[in-house]
C-alpha cells in the first residue's frame, strides 16, 4: 500500500509525509536465514526517494533515518499518551480481583514490563539481572505482560531458579485494561534499546509508575534520573537501582508522584496540535 500511495501522489503531485517507528536492524531476526540477505537501510533509503517531508517520534529516529533524506523537511513529534485512560484510578475491588487472578499478595511489590517477549526485548537479560533481588525478596514479582518466543526461555528459566511464582506471564490482554496493570505495579523495567519511542514507558508513567531502564538515548527526554525513575549505565546496575525502589517505601511514593507528574507533557492534544499545524504548513507551502 505504501508503494502504491508513493506513486499516486508523485503522479497528481500531493505531498509525502513519511514517518518511521522501527528500528529495523534488531527485527532480522524474524527473517531467520534471510537475514543475511536483508538490508533495511538500503531498502529505507530507496523508499524515502522522492518523498520531502518526515515526521519523527524522537532524536534517535531522526539521527538513523535523516542521511536517507537529507534534502527532506522535517519534523520532531512524539506520540501522545491518552491520560484518561491511564490516571484515572482502580477501584480497590478491581485491584484485588487483579492480584487474586495472578496469585499476587497486596503487600507484594510487582515490576512490570509491557511488549513483545521477544529477543530484541532483552526479556532474558531482564530476568537474570533481577534473579537474585527476586531470591532475596520472595514479595518481589515480575509481571511480564506480551506474548513472544522468548516465553518458553522465561518458563525455563523460573523453573531452574524456583521462581515460578514470581515471574508472571501475563500474556495478551485487552487495551482497555492495560491500566489495571500499570496501577498494580510499582515500577517498569526494560532493558531493551529497539524502541524508536519509548510508548509503554509513558503509559506508566502516566499512570504513576516510575521506570528503570537501559541508558539509551531514547530515554533521556522521558525520564529523570532520581527523579522519575533511573537510567542504567550496564545491566548490572538494574539490581542497586531496585532495591533501593522496592525496599524504601517513602522513595516509591515519591517517584510514583513524580512520574505522573512529569508525563503531563505527553498528552495527545498535545501530538495532535503539533501534527496539525506541520500538515497546515505543508498544505500552505502547496498553495505558493
Amino acid at each position: 500500500m505504501g508503494k502504491i500511495g508513493k506513486k499516486l501522489a508523485l503522479q497528481y503531485n500531493i505531498p509525502i509525509v513519511h514517518t518511521n517507528h522501527t528500528m529495523w536492524n534488531y527485527y532480522l531476526h524474524y527473517l531467520g536465514i534471510l537475514k543475511y540477505l536483508t538490508d533495511p537501510d538500503k531498502m529505507m533509503k530507496k523508499y524515502y526517494d522522492q518523498i520531502h517531508h518526515f515526521i519523527y517520534p524522537s532524536i534517535k529516529a531522526r539521527n538513523k533515518y535523516f542521511n536517507f533524506a537529507k534534502d527532506a523537511d522535517y519534523k520532531i513529534i512524539p506520540n501522545g499518551v491518552d491520560r484518561k485512560l491511564f490516571i484515572k484510578d482502580l477501584s480497590q475491588d478491581k485491584r484485588q480481583e487483579i492480584l487474586n487472578k495472578h496469585g499476587i499478595s497486596k503487600n507484594d511489590k510487582i515490576i512490570i514490563f509491557v511488549g513483545r517477549i521477544n529477543k530484541e526485548k532483552n526479556i532474558c537479560p531482564l530476568i537474570e539481572h533481577l534473579k537474585k533481588l527476586l531470591i532475596e525478596n520472595k514479595n518481589l514479582k515480575i509481571i511480564l505482560i506480551g506474548k513472544g518466543k522468548e516465553e518458553t526461555k522465561v518458563i525455563r528459566f523460573r523453573k531452574q531458579y524456583g521462581l515460578e511464582e514470581q515471574i508472571i506471564l501475563i500474556g495478551t490482554i485487552p487495551w482497555e485494561e492495560m491500566y489495571y496493570y500499570y496501577k498494580i505495579s510499582d515500577v517498569f523495567a526494560s532493558l531493551s534499546r529497539s524502541e524508536v519511542y519509548p510508548m509503554t514507558i509513558i503509559e506508566a508513567l502516566t499512570a504513576g509508575i516510575p521506570a528503570v531502564l537501559i541508558n539509551d538515548i531514547i530515554y533521556k527526554d522521558v525520564i529523570c534520573q532520581g527523579i522519575n525513575g533511573f537510567l542504567l549505565d550496564n545491566y548490572e546496575d538494574i539490581y542497586k537501582y531496585m532495591k533501593e525502589i522496592i525496599e524504601n517505601d517513602e522513595k516509591l511514593k515519591t517517584l510514583k508522584k513524580n512520574a505522573e507528574e512529569t508525563s503531563m507533557r505527553f498528552s495527545n492534544s498535545f501530538f495532535v496540535e503539533k501534527i496539525e499545524q506541520y500538515y497546515s504548513e505543508i498544505i500552505a507551502s502547496q498553495k505558493c
